[in-house]
């Protein structure tokens, strides 16, 4: 069974080890890939209509996990006990559904451990339901499919202030790792908008000033989202070839002052792993532990 990019991005949010809960599980894919995989000792499978869980029953059947995954026919998380998951994954659904299912599932949100949400729309509610009932987005992701973009996060308990509405819209983590599926977004909205724009243009009218207003901002908050992109840009590769460099000599951390923005420079070489040696990797956690030592020292 090969999980589709969407499912598989969402799969990877989950913290190795938790017991999930899987709300509007479907087929069951991704607690059976899970499982499989050795990374979740045991998941609840959970829909609200007979049919695909009858579908999600079968293939659990089929690979053999009966045990390690039990089936629940459950609006949004009615059936699944207090301290039973500590994963939540919400996926594929509306964000004002997303958003139902939580406050719907109140009582046993203190007892989880983190929650993996993959709002089809209405993404910066979302983040702003996150943001007022006391969960922080750790980390988030983004993948094209089939033409379409899917954004994702995972929230854990804990305070967070998204510093504007660019933050709520297109995501606080994916615009610090500078995300490159959501450059690829931004690019893409940004020109159906000046499309919108430009129709606009020809029709004039009261509703079409009206909405002219409501795209000019659009763009607007675009054209920011799309400036952090540009913040310390080049950073992170003359680190990545630092390190690279570093591995073949003894002077893995010497001169590292001369970086301006070092948190950024490390994200970069975090998410560029591929193609990097184990002898690269190890001088990578040295600069790390280096970095931290360095920066308690000035603070």
């Amino acid at each position: 069974m090969n999980l589709s990019k969407r499912l598989n991005a969402v799969a990877n949010l989950v913290t190795p080890g938790n017991r999930l809960a899987d709300v509007g599980t479907d087929h069951g894919y991704i607690p059976i890939e899970l499982i499989k995989a050795g990374r979740i000792p045991w998941a609840a499978a959970l829909d609200i209509n007979k049919g695909p869980l009858q579908r999600a029953a079968e293939h659990i059947r089929r690979e053999g996990l009966e045990k390690q995954i039990e089936t629940r026919l459950s609006d949004g998380l009615a059936k699944v006990r207090v301290q039973e998951a500590d994963s939540v994954v919400i996926a594929g659904m509306g964000g004002g559904l997303t958003i139902q299912i939580l406050e719907r599932g109140e009582e046993i949100l203190p007892s989880l451990k983190e929650l993996i949400l993959q709002p089809q729309s209405e993404i910066e509610k979302v983040r702003r339901w996150l943001e007022n009932h006391d969960f922080s987005i750790q980390e988030e992701d983004m993948v094209l499919e089939d033409g379409k973009f899917y954004p994702m996060m995972r929230a854990v308990h804990g305070s967070m202030r998204l510093s504007g509405e660019i933050d709520a819209k297109y995501g606080p983590v994916l615009l610090h790792n500078k995300n490159s599926c959501l450059l690829e977004f931004l690019r893409w909205e940004a020109g159906i908008k000046e499309q919108v724009k430009e129709r606009l243009q020809q029709s004039g009218g009261d509703s079409a000033a009206q909405r002219m207003l409501e795209v000019e901002q659009a763009l607007r908050w675009n054209q920011e989202a799309q400036l952090e992109f540009e913040k310390n840009k080049g950073c992170g590769q003359k680190m990545k070839n630092y390190v690279l460099y570093a591995a073949e000599s003894d002077r893995a951390i010497c001169n590292l002052g001369l970086f301006d923005c070092q948190e950024d420079a490390l994200e970069y070489a975090r998410e560029n792993r591929d193609g990097v040696t184990k002898e690269d990797y190890i001088v990578q956690e040295e600069w790390r532990a280096h970095f931290q030592r360095e920066k308690e020292n000035r603070f």
